[in-house]
């Protein structure tokens, strides 16, 4: 069974850079008790942005095991729509924890990416966070 460690968002009002509203969180995956994924995200007051790594999170684990996969989500008043990114656009550029951000086309077609759209299944069933930030931020 897939389950989420949630902690504690970090909201803080940004200047110029973001245009209102940001905040950030991490989240740890975990699948039948053992680690499996982590996932960053950050709130702009367009949309949220995430980074899903995937591969070995084992205690002893090198992030060369891992990959990462940058996504974008927004909401309009029907429904969630989610847009797999460039490595090169994701806000975090490449973070070595979480293994080497994939580039769209790879990440399309990587073996991990059912496994990918699963957790951002569960993100939007159950990371209150996420959820309310994506309602109080519709997109016409």
């Amino acid at each position: 069974m897939l389950t989420i460690e949630f902690e504690p968002s970090l909201l803080s009002k940004n200047s110029e850079c973001c245009a209102g509203i940001t905040g950030s969180l991490t989240r740890m995956v975990y699948w039948e008790g053992h680690a499996y994924a982590a996932y960053y995200v950050l709130f702009t007051s367009m949309c949220v942005s995430t980074l899903i790594s995937t591969g070995d999170w084992s205690e002893d684990a090198l992030s060369a095991g891992r990959v990462s996969f940058f996504m974008q989500i927004w909401s309009n008043a029907y429904n969630y729509q989610v847009e797999l990114g460039n490595a090169k656009d994701s806000p975090w550029g490449e973070v070595a924890i979480m293994g080497r951000t994939l580039d769209r086309h790879e990440a399309m077609t990587h073996p991990s990416i059912s496994d990918v759209f699963h957790i951002v299944d569960r993100m939007l069933s159950e990371d209150l966070p996420i959820i309310e930030h994506l309602i109080k931020n519709q997109l016409d």
